[in-house]
């Protein structure tokens, strides 16, 4: 499984227990509230390791280059 799989049945088990919890008490609040903070996190987290991949392709791209001109 991968990371943006495992990311989407976590995501997928929190709208559940919202719904849920929307049924008998009427009030999700809380966990709306938890689950936003969640995704902020995770697409923060997702832009920085995208950004270091970014940099480590372009360095390759770079050298790789600089070889080819040798």
């Amino acid at each position: 499984m991968t990371t943006a799989e495992k990311i989407c049945k976590k995501i997928n088990s929190y709208l559940r227990t919202i719904e849920l919890f929307i049924g008998e008490k009427g009030d999700a609040t809380p966990y709306l509230e938890k689950l936003e903070l969640w995704i902020d996190q995770l697409l923060a987290e997702a832009e920085k390791t995208s950004q270091k991949y970014y940099e480590r392709l372009s360095m390759y791209s770079d050298t790789h280059h600089t070889f080819q001109i040798v």
